[in-house]
């Protein structure tokens, strides 16, 4: 998982735990293009690109994926994320 107790975000492992919760994200995400992925871990792809927006590089770097898999994930997330939660948007 992408968060750690030396943090490179706000969020430590609980936060996340609890958004992932709050954002009714499922335990796993297989995007359209069959990305399988556990929800956390997509969730804290989302964070961390929503961290360092236009640098999907070293976001792929960190989490050894390729930049068109992070892309993916991080729409799937938000599309997932605006489809359940917008009515409290």
């Amino acid at each position: 998982m992408l968060v750690s107790e030396g943090r490179t975000t706000r969020f430590g492992k609980a936060d996340v735990a609890r958004l992932h919760i709050a954002l009714q994200l499922l335990d796993s995400l297989i995007t359209s293009n069959c990305l399988a992925i556990s929800g956390r871990d997509a969730l804290c792809i989302l964070l961390k690109c929503l961290l360092y927006p236009g640098r999907l590089g070293e976001v792929a770097i960190l989490v050894g994926r390729d930049i068109s898999q992070i892309s993916r994930i991080t729409l799937e997330v938000m599309e997932h994320i605006y489809g359940h939660c917008r009515h409290v948007m």
